[in-house]
């Protein structure tokens, strides 16, 4: 099976540099956001995925919905797709890279009790990876539609990136890649 991952486009907290980890609060795509993801639906159309996975967010169903154009494809929900719970809900997410930076253990850092590591969110997002491959007969091509650090997540389990390369280099809006399962 062929498997599409992809970040969502551009959301109204992206250009404010505002966390977002709570799928209840409901954060927009832009204008850029809506382009950036119909032009990768025209890029995206001849791969014909069968099916499409999202997380729990409204930027990435909106984003999903926009790159599936017309076409008559299922979207499910999966939350081991949803956002790096970092414990920072609204705030600057400078204030999130100056504090993991000054922990001295990027990988690890916690916001808080509630929040996860990089660590943890791989864990997390291996399950989703496991079921992809127990139902690899199921489909031929799926596209996968999630969040920044879930790909950089993916990149690690996937494609053996180191940890701390995958976690500290940026993955854009609406940006993927491919890999075979």
């Amino acid at each position: 099976m062929k498997v599409i991952f992809m970040r969502h486009a551009q959301s109204e907290y992206n250009v404010n540099s505002l966390i977002n980890q709570d799928p209840k609060i409901k954060v927009n795509i832009t204008e850029m956001g809506k382009k950036q993801a119909r032009e990768v639906g025209k890029e995206l159309k001849k791969k014909n995925f069968e099916i499409v996975f999202v997380s729990d967010f409204l930027r990435v169903k909106q984003t999903a919905e926009l790159v599936k154009g017309e076409r008559k494809i299922e979207m499910i929900i999966d939350k081991r797709l949803n956002e790096f719970k970092l414990g920072f809900e609204g705030q600057s997410a400078e204030v999130y890279y100056d504090l993991r930076r000054k922990s001295g253990n990027v990988l690890n850092y916690k916001g808080n009790e509630n929040s996860e590591s990089f660590v943890d969110l791989v864990n997390r997002v291996k399950g989703f990876v496991n079921y992809l491959k127990e139902n690899k007969e199921r489909y031929s091509c799926v596209l996968v539609v999630t969040h920044e650090a879930v790909i950089q997540a993916l990149k690690v389990i996937l494609l053996k990136i180191d940890e701390k390369k995958a976690y500290l280099t940026p993955f854009g809006n609406c940006k993927y890649f491919e890999v075979k399962i």
